[in-house]
């Protein structure tokens, strides 16, 4: 076991500070808030970019969450880590650091905070998920085979390659499983029940799944970047319908996000973020001023956050 020196660091934060206030009737849609500045290693805006304020900066950042309390949290793969933020860039806590134990990481790819209570890591390097109480406290480690139908018969399979990570209601568990191509799904007691994606799901067959989401009543969302698509799955795993990515011009990242007409799904390209209703429709198409390509988006109070492989920015 690894020391608690090494898995966690606490910062002296209490509480989420620095929200700013919501500058526009939708949460996802504020008009510029007046007085911000833009970071000089960043773009300008142009007519067809908003402006955006640096946050943090990382070396190797792979992807970023919200909490419902307005924690960010990106995962650094240089580091080894996972780190959580305040809206404004301050650091709260530290997860992981290099290792195959409890409390360690190897090259981790995603992080799901769910509730805020408990914090889930895609650890890919190290072939599992692992889940952290809010206080840094290890619970469980599960153990994330290659996506071969085998496994949900409990034949012994190699260990696959955890991309992406989410959590559904009742608990069930999601990974993107990166040698098969398919999203494994767990029941609360951790039984392996489902693979969704395979072959013979026609319409609904993933190639290369890279991110997940899951909505309160259990609809699952997939990035499959080389369909260009989110392909939705229902809460029994049927495939449902596929959401074009070309409004993003490619698929890198998929989100889900609180508005005030209803529920958001971001669905992130390079270098803009398509904002669509959870049915499908497209809403809005959001450029943010940065020059490197995007990884992940994600709101917290009532602010769009982007994240760049070295930078975490807030768009205005």
């Amino acid at each position: 076991m690894q020391e608690a020196s090494q898995r966690r660091r606490r910062e002296g934060i209490s509480g989420p500070g620095g929200g700013a206030a919501l500058c526009g009737a939708l949460l996802l849609y504020a008009a510029a808030c007046s007085g911000s500045q833009v970071s000089p290693s960043l773009n300008a805006p142009t007519d067809s970019t908003r402006a955006v304020v640096e946050i943090a900066q990382f070396r190797d950042a792979r992807a970023l969450a919200a909490d419902p309390a307005g924690w960010l949290y990106v995962v650094d793969a240089a580091e080894s880590t996972v780190s959580v933020l305040s809206a404004t860039g301050e650091v709260i806590d530290t997860y992981g650091g290099p290792g195959t134990g409890e409390y360690s990481l190897l090259d981790p790819a995603d992080v799901d905070p769910t509730n805020g209570l408990d914090l889930f890591v895609a650890d890919m390097g190290n072939g599992r998920i692992q889940r952290f109480s809010r206080d840094g406290e290890f619970i469980e480690s599960v153990a994330v085979p290659v996506g071969d139908p085998g496994a949900a018969l409990g034949r012994d399979v190699p260990e696959g390659r955890p991309l992406a990570v989410a959590v559904g209601p009742g608990g069930a568990l999601y990974a993107a499983e990166g040698e098969r191509g398919v999203v494994l799904r767990w029941e609360s007691d951790r039984r392996l029940s489902r693979l969704l994606g395979l072959p013979e799901d026609g319409g609904g067959a993933l190639i290369e799944p890279v991110d997940i989401a899951v909505s309160g009543e259990g609809t699952v969302f997939v990035a499959d970047s080389r369909r260009n698509a989110v392909l939705v799955y229902d809460g029994l795993g049927t495939f449902r319908r596929a959401i074009s990515g070309r409004a993003s011009g490619g698929v890198r990242a998929v989100a889900l996000a609180p508005s005030a007409e209803g529920e958001r799904l971001l669905i992130v390209g390079p270098r803009a973020i398509a904002v669509h209703e959870a049915s499908g429709g497209l809403v809005d198409v959001i450029l943010p001023a940065v020059s490197e390509d995007l990884v992940g988006a994600a709101v917290a109070n009532g602010e769009l956050y982007v994240l760049t492989r070295t930078w975490l920015v807030r768009v205005e």
